[in-house]
């Protein structure tokens, strides 16, 4: 139930993070607002915002960008998504008071929205946690976005949600209800994820940590940035709220993304820090726009040949442990996820791949190919007598996104992935079918999605549960 008291949450960092005088704190945002050129993006819907939450000083300048394209929009309500950097606890804590106090006013919550939201998922719950106020350290993340939405877009109510944790369920649950809320409100929303990237690295570091993260970002790929993240690859204290505002977005048909402006604190003109030990800044929106997507690579035919050419020769290599190298005469500079079948006899003999590369385009299709004629359990290892009996097929896939609707699925085109967290075992399960496998066995969509679902040892209609996720992806597959 929502709280009957009237609770107001304080200001705890102002005269800290920002300006806690109210006539030099409106001086401080209108300067970051105007730091560089007009809107870039006048004609386009805006969904979501990521922004960084350290000192005005250090990343306001960063954040400006982002929210002067708020400037003259209209929104009935903005949800803003913050980490807890002072307290753990499970799931996302959906502030239960009136309203969230700036020096220059309260800024109202949007009780309905609040109250619709929790209750969709008990992970996702009305309370106080990380939005305490006390004279130990209070979390900031949250509040030193409220000048620029209180400048940029006033009078609009908020939804103040601070995540106590981002493992996958939790980020999977606030996803959903906020899925489910947006929809059911039938109200224009804003999301708004509050982030820093990496933290206390030198420049160099830095900047090849924050690129990994910026590079997905820009390509819309939330499923690689949490692959980054879980690997160390790349940083982002906030992952889990960016995350969560761009699964929702695209499922409401907001499927570009662009970066506004990036740093680091040694960057800053006002405070800057020694360049040995710096944190990595970032802003960027989520967008909607009339322009068609380029999901997948394109290749010519005599491409198609040659990469035909290398698999078939790292594979014979492999099985014969031959040190005759081979080179892939063609040049690729994007990151596929890749699977090789290898057939005989027009029947599978052999299938394995990578979700995401991380590696250049020779290299990851060697690893591949490699790991296909060894390492698949189901049917052992090529024999030498086998090398003049297979065909290959290969598989690039686009990017994972995220659905909602299985009305979504077009069966000849999408292949599926699901990952399905068990609540008794604690654990995760997933499966992945490649687009031809429906074609290939005459399934419609729901034999589609049985199928599966057995694919991850799962039961056939487990797709249909809130604790599944399910993503399509396109794939361009080359054939000898």
């Amino acid at each position: 139930m929502m709280n009957n008291i009237s609770t107001i949450r304080a200001a705890t960092v102002a005269g800290q993070f920002y300006p806690d005088n109210p006539d030099t704190l409106k001086y401080k945002i209108k300067e970051y607002l105007t730091l560089e050129n007009n809107n870039l993006y006048t004609n386009s819907d805006i969904f979501g915002l990521v922004v960084p939450h350290a000192g005005y000083t250090y990343s306001g300048y960063i954040a400006g960008e982002a929210y002067k394209e708020l400037i003259g929009r209209k929104y009935d309500v903005i949800v803003i998504i913050s980490p807890s950097h002072t307290k753990f606890f499970q799931g996302s804590c959906v502030y239960n008071g009136e309203a969230y106090l700036t020096p220059l006013s309260p800024l109202f919550l949007d009780k309905d929205f609040c109250y619709e939201l929790c209750k969709q998922n008990n992970n996702v719950y009305l309370g106080t946690d990380g939005h305490n106020w006390e004279k130990s350290r209070s979390e900031h993340a949250l509040e030193v976005q409220l000048p620029f939405i209180q400048t940029v877009l006033p009078d609009v109510k908020i939804v103040p949600i601070i995540m106590g944790s981002q493992d996958p369920k939790s980020i999977n649950d606030l996803t959903t209800a906020l899925y489910k809320t947006i929809k059911l409100q039938n109200k224009k929303v804003l999301v708004i994820a509050s982030s820093d990237l990496s933290h206390f690295h030198n420049s160099e570091e830095a900047e090849e940590l924050d690129s990994r993260f910026i590079d997905s970002f820009e390509n819309y790929d939330y499923f690689k940035i949490q692959s980054l993240l879980s690997q160390k690859l790349t940083e982002a204290c906030g992952g889990g709220p960016i995350q969560v505002m761009m699964m929702v977005g695209e499922s409401l048909g907001y499927q570009y993304s662009s970066t506004m402006n990036s740093g680091t604190s040694a960057d800053s003109q006002e405070t800057p820090t020694d360049d040995s030990r710096v944190v990595g800044y970032f802003s960027g929106i989520v967008y909607k726009d009339e322009n068609s997507e380029e999901l997948l690579p394109e290749f010519n035919d005599l491409e198609k040949k040659e990469i035909i050419r290398f698999t078939k020769k790292v594979i014979n290599n492999k099985i014969l442990k031959s040190n005759d190298s081979t080179i892939l005469d063609l040049s690729c500079d994007s990151y596929f996820g890749m699977f090789v079948t290898i057939k005989k006899n027009n029947e599978l003999r052999a299938c394995m791949g990578h979700l995401l590369s991380l590696d250049n385009f020779q290299d990851e299709l060697k690893s591949i190919a490699e790991l296909t004629a060894t390492q698949d359990y189901r049917f052992g290892a090529l024999k030498e007598s086998e090398l003049g009996e297979y065909q290959i097929e290969i598989s690039f896939l686009s990017r994972f996104k995220r659905i909602f609707d299985i009305n979504k699925i077009e069966i000849g085109k999408h292949g599926l992935y699901i990952k399905y967290y068990n609540e008794k075992q604690k654990n995760y399960s997933s499966g992945l079918l490649l687009p031809q496998v429906a074609t290939e066995h005459k399934l419609n969509r729901t034999s589609f999605l049985q199928n599966l679902s057995k694919k991850a040892s799962l039961d056939k209609d487990s797709y249909l549960d809130d604790n599944a996720e399910l993503y399509i992806f396109e794939a361009e597959i080359i054939t000898e």
